[in-house]
């Protein structure tokens, strides 16, 4: 079903397998949707993501934040600078981008925000400290911005993939890994970036009227054993 009128997104994390089918299953709704590429705001960098935000003409009725940076070590290897670089891209860049659209939202009376998160803000595992925390702070972001913006229909909400059939997934993870993934998922295989994709795309439309501040998982089952 698409909007009554021409909705504008802001989409971060465009060029990875997730982002790019929910640039395309947004643009599919009719939304406009702007995807800044990294050279145009680095998440990593505060400087670059505030310049981004101060030049930005436009206003948006849709944010996704769909970056992501995960970066492996356990707690005695894990540097002050690898723990700042997954904060800045994973949440502090969401919060500035969030800060700066959704007054906008409010003032206009709809705004639909989805954070990308994982289900690593609810499982862990070795090696996955500053991504989980991360994103554990991202949940915190989503609830509290539910309950402060909710009442004017702006709606945030948030996506909790757990593992898909993404370049990232296939380069990290070897495939007796993969294979005892597939194999502890009850529907047993991973995502396509296109499922994840089609619930974004929901949580993004007018269709989505009540669903506020959840954490939606979407992973097969994974999380069931």
């Amino acid at each position: 079903m698409r909007e009554s009128r021409v909705r504008r997104a802001l989409v971060t994390g465009g060029t990875g397998g997730i982002g790019r089918a929910i640039l395309a299953a947004l643009k599919e709704q009719q939304v406009d949707v702007t995807a800044p590429s990294r050279s145009e705001m680095d998440l990593a960098n505060s400087d670059s993501v505030d310049d981004y935000l101060a030049s930005a003409a436009i206003e948006v009725d849709i944010v996704v934040n769909c970056a992501g940076v995960n970066l492996f070590s356990d707690l005695e290897e894990l540097k002050e600078e690898d723990m700042n670089e997954v904060f800045s891209t994973n949440f502090f860049s969401a919060v500035k981008i969030l800060k700066r659209f959704m007054p906008g939202m409010r003032e206009r009376k709809y705004g639909r925000v989805v954070n990308i998160e994982s289900i690593y803000a609810l499982i862990s595992r070795e090696r996955r400290l500053a991504y989980a925390a991360s994103k554990c702070a991202m949940s915190g972001l989503t609830r509290t911005l539910a309950i402060e913006y909710g009442r004017d229909n702006v709606l945030v909400n948030a996506v909790c993939p757990g593992y898909v059939n993404t370049k990232m997934a296939t380069q990290s993870l070897s495939e007796p890994e993969l294979q005892a993934i597939c194999a502890r998922i009850p529907i047993g295989r991973l995502a396509e970036p296109r499922e994840i994709a089609n619930v974004v795309s929901f949580l993004c439309s007018s269709l989505n009227t009540y669903i506020n501040g959840q954490l939606i998982v979407v992973d097969g089952g994974f999380t069931c054993r």
